[in-house]
């Protein structure tokens, strides 16, 4: 009828002037990537209306960050059901389980990939068990869902085993657990070689400090300090056993900035105590002159 062609032709003509309108607005986006927002929004906008998702993806994709309102493209993108788009904004936002738990309803692979962005291992260990469970929960063939162990080494037979129903039997799951049982057995021996190691070091350290309380150092009298240049007698020292000597004062002050807070706090009350050392043994001296 009439009424038909009339309509047909409005939404062929609507088509044509939003294509048209999209090939302008890249082009100012092209000439002027700092335009203003509105433009972006609006180009957002008009992809979002489009049936296919392709175009938006990309657009998404090569948006330079901040050009976009990620409150407005996510409503947009919401209102028209573009899912994928959305996921890519939460991630965008490093809102990596949203983005997770959305792609999850539409497409696994999608939840996978986002699933391997965050640089967290704990947060991306924990988006890797949601995908797991809805795995999990949707798969009958048990081998298929235990194959998700192949994709994330972060994963274990023992943090999926709660996904599985109450009634599968410990067989389908037997390689996996002899695997994990193996794993487990190679990082006790390697934590009993470093307990080892660390003993048989801490052995050494306490023999070279028994040494170093046995060893005497000499001390000319016109020895001066090596930051400083004052006169070594002029207060307490340090002599170490490169041969340096340092007036204690002139050393606390020179290593105080590179320390941290805690670091500095202690240093000072080691100071303290050195020097009340030195006041006892200085009134004990003097008593016995008297």
């Amino acid at each position: 009828t009439r009424l038909q062609v009339d309509l047909a032709a409005a939404e062929i003509l609507s088509i044509e002037v939003e294509h048209h309108a999209i090939m302008y607005l890249e082009h100012c986006i092209a000439i002027d990537p700092n335009c203003d927002k509105a433009i972006y929004n609006l180009l957002l906008l008009l992809h979002a209306q489009q049936k296919e998702e392709a175009a938006l993806l990309s657009f998404l994709d090569s948006t330079r960050p901040g050009a976009l309102d990620h409150k407005y493209a996510l409503r947009v993108c919401t209102q028209h059901q573009k899912i994928a788009a959305c996921v890519h904004i939460y991630s965008s936002m490093n809102l990596f389980e949203e983005a997770v738990q959305l792609a999850l309803r539409v497409n696994v692979a999608l939840a996978k990939e986002n699933a391997d962005k965050p640089l967290d291992t704990e947060l991306k260990k924990r988006l890797w068990l949601m995908i797991a469970e809805h795995i999990i929960s949707a798969e009958t063939d048990t081998s298929r869902a235990m194959a998700i162990l192949d994709e994330c080494d972060l994963l274990k037979i023992e943090d999926i085993l709660p996904f599985f129903h109450e009634f599968v039997t410990i067989d389908s799951f037997k390689s996996e657990i002899v695997e994990s049982l193996e794993d487990y057995d190679q990082r006790i021996d390697h934590l009993r070689i470093q307990m080892e190691d660390l003993q048989r070091s801490t052995k050494e350290i306490y023999q070279e400090i028994d040494k170093l309380q046995d060893r005497k150092l000499e001390v000319p009298a016109n020895v001066t300090c090596a930051l400083s240049g004052k006169p070594i007698l002029s207060g307490p020292f340090y002599i170490f056993p490169s041969g340096y000597v340092y007036l204690a004062e002139e050393l606390l002050d020179h290593v105080l900035p590179y320390l941290t807070e805690e670091q500095q706090r202690r240093a000072r009350d080691l100071d303290n105590i050195l020097k009340q050392a030195d006041l006892l043994e200085s009134d004990a001296e003097l008593y016995q002159i008297e």
